[in-house]
C-alpha cells in the first residue's frame, strides 16, 4: 500500500499571520490565567512609564534607567564582536566532572533542544579554547568525555531547552550557604533571571535560526518574582563594573594574537568595549561596589563548584551557557575584588565576551516584552471599541426595523 504525503507550502505572509494570531491567543490565555490567580496587575505594568523594568533604589548603585542605558550601549558594541569567528566559534569542555554524583556525566549527542548544534562555518586563524586541532570533537557520535566540543554561538544562542534543573539549583544554593558569601545568592539569582528571559525570547524554534517568544513564560518565570529583576540588575551592574577594570588585561591579551585582518579589527573593538568612560556603572560615585579581597578565595571556590555542578546536567546547551555565565561572573568578581593574579586564558577571553552580550541582551529584552504587551493592550482596546460600535449599530438597526414594522402595522 502506497502512502502519499502532501506537503502544503505556507507563504511568508500566511506564516506571519498565523504567528500574530497565535500571539494574540497566547496573550488572552495569559491574561485569563493571571486573572484566575489574582495577578492581572502584572499585565498592565507596561502601561506605566518603565514597563516591566525592575525598580532599583539602592544607595551607591546606578538607577534602573542608567543600567538600561549601559545595557543598550554594551549590546550595540558586542553585536559586532560576537560575530567574529574567533569569538563566535570556540572549543569548550561540555563534560565537567559531576560533583554530586561521582559517575554521572553529561550526555553527548542528545537530539532536540538540549543538544549543541554543530558548526560548518569557516574558522578564523584562531580557535580559542584548544591547544591543537586534534582536541576538537567534531563528530557527535564520539564520546564528549574524550575531546572538547566545537561550539558556534550563532547556532547555539541561549534558548528554552525545557530542562528541569530544580535539583541542581537547590544543590548550588546549598553550596552558597557553605561558603558564607551572601552576594553569591544574588548573583546566582541573576543568572537564573537571565536564563528565564532568554528562554522566553527563544521559547520555540520555528526555523533553522529563528525562534518564537512566549509572553506567558516571561511573566510566570520572571515578572511575578520582583526580586529576580532586581537581582538581575545588580548582577549586571557588577559585570559592567568589571569592564571598568579589565580593559588593560583584555588589551594585553589581544596584543598577543597574530596580525590577521580579523584580529586587527578585534583589537580596535576591544578598546571600544572596554572604554570605561561610556558606562554609567563606571562613574566614581558607584566605585564603592567592590568585593572584599578576603572574599575572593570563597568566591573562586564557589565558581569551581558551580562549573562542576554543570557536569551533573544532562543538557549540552545548559552546560555551554552555564559555563559562559559562571566564568563571566567569576572573572568579574576577581576584578572587583582586586585580585592580583588575573591572567586571561583563551576560555576566559571568549566566555567573558560572550557573557557580556548575553547579559546585556537579557536587560534590553525586558523593554521588548513591555512593548509587545503595550501593543496587545492597544489592539485589544481597539477591538473592544470596534465591537461596541458594531453592537451599537446592530442594536440601532434592530430598533429602527422594529419601528418601521410597527408603523406599517398601524
Amino acid at each position: 500500500m502506497n502512502i502519499f504525503v502532501c506537503e502544503i507550502e505556507i507563504s511568508p505572509l500566511e506564516f506571519r499571520m498565523r504567528l500574530i494570531i497565535n500571539h494574540l491567543l497566547s496573550f488572552y490565555l495569559t491574561a485569563l490565567d493571571l486573572i484566575r490567580h489574582g495577578g492581572v496587575s502584572y499585565l498592565f505594568k507596561p502601561l506605566l512609564k518603565y514597563g516591566f523594568r525592575p525598580e532599583l533604589g539602592i544607595d551607591n548603585f546606578p538607577t534602573t534607567n542608567e543600567l538600561f542605558q549601559d545595557a543598550l550601549l554594551l549590546q550595540e558594541k558586542m553585536e559586532r564582536v560576537r560575530l567574529m569567528n574567533s569569538i563566535r566559534v570556540f572549543a569548550l569542555d561540555l563534560s565537567p566532572g559531576c560533583m554530586f554524583e561521582e559517575n554521572k556525566r553529561n550526555t553527548c549527542g542528545d537530539i532536540g533542544k538540549c543538544q549543541v548544534m554543530g558548526n560548518e562555518s569557516d574558522l578564523s586563524s584562531t580557535l580559542f579554547g584548544i591547544d591543537n586541532a586534534a582536541e576538537i570533537n567534531t563528530n557527535s557520535n564520539k564520546n564528549c568525555d574524550e575531546k572538547k566540543t566545537k561550539v558556534d554561538m550563532l547556532k547555539n544562542p541561549p534558548s528554552n531547552t525545557q530542562y528541569k534543573g530544580g535539583e541542581i539549583w537547590s544543590r548550588i544554593y546549598d553550596e552558597i550557604v557553605k561558603v558564607d558569601f551572601p552576594l553569591l545568592r544574588i548573583l546566582v539569582s541573576g543568572i537564573q533571571s537571565n536564563i528565564a528571559i532568554h528562554a522566553s525570547e527563544r521559547y520555540r524554534k520555528i526555523g533553522e535560526d529563528s525562534y518564537d517568544y512566549s509572553l506567558s513564560n516571561f511573566i510566570n518565570k520572571f515578572v511575578i518574582f520582583e526580586d529576580r529583576g532586581i537581582n538581575l540588575l545588580i548582577t549586571f551592574h557588577y559585570i559592567v563594573r568589571s569592564i571598568c577594570i579589565l580593559g588593560p588585561v583584555f588589551e594585553e591579551f589581544v596584543e598577543t594574537l597574530d596580525n590577521s585582518p580579523e584580529n586587527t579589527l578585534l583589537r580596535a573593538e576591544i578598546k571600544e568595549v572596554f572604554n570605561k568612560e561610556m558606562y554609567n556603572s563606571c562613574m566614581p560615585e558607584y566605585q564603592k561596589n567592590i568585593i572584599p579581597y578576603h572574599s575572593l578565595p570563597m568566591a573562586e571556590k564557589f565558581f569551581d563548584t558551580f562549573i562542576s555542578a554543570l557536569g551533573c546536567v544532562e543538557c549540552e546547551k545548559c552546560v555551554l551557557h552555564g559555563t559562559i555565565k559562571g566564568k563571566t561572573l567569576d572573572l568579574a568578581i576577581k576584578a572587583l575584588g582586586g585580585s592580583k593574579t588575573i591572567k586571561l586564558d583563551p576560555i576566559y577571553f571568549v566566555t567573558y565576551l560572550n557573557g557580556l552580550y548575553i547579559f546585556s541582551t537579557s536587560i534590553t529584552m525586558i523593554d521588548v516584552f513591555s512593548s509587545r504587551v503595550r501593543t496587545f493592550l492597544v489592539f485589544s482596546l481597539f477591538i473592544t471599541f470596534a465591537f461596541l460600535f458594531y453592537l451599537k449599530y446592530k442594536v440601532s438597526s434592530y430598533l429602527d426595523n422594529g419601528r418601521i414594522k410597527h408603523k406599517k402595522n398601524d
